[in-house]
């Protein structure tokens, strides 16, 4: 469901998945099992992107994911409070 990809990412970890390896599972992982990793879900020239920043590195503390301070989607900023906001109405 939409908006829970931190709390995902966070099951996975503590049922004993490496923090990159959740994250890729997340990402890819989720493009793939929808027959979209050609066009999303990792960083690589051609492919569409959301990059989002968080207050700490996930890859030592997965529960930084819930904490996101900026997105960037589709090459535009964007608040992500707002975000939630639209995808919830």
């Amino acid at each position: 469901m939409h908006g829970l990809f931190a709390y995902e990412m966070e099951i996975l970890n503590r049922w004993g998945m490496p923090a990159m390896d959740a994250i890729v599972a997340g990402t890819l992982g989720g493009a793939k099992a929808i027959g979209l990793e050609e066009e999303t879900g990792s960083l690589t020239t051609g492919k569409l992107a959301d990059i989002v920043a968080v207050d700490g590195d996930p890859l030592a503390d997965i529960t930084a994911l819930g904490n996101v301070h900026f997105v960037m989607r589709a090459g535009m900023p964007h608040d992500p409070a707002t975000l939630l906001d639209l995808a919830s109405g």
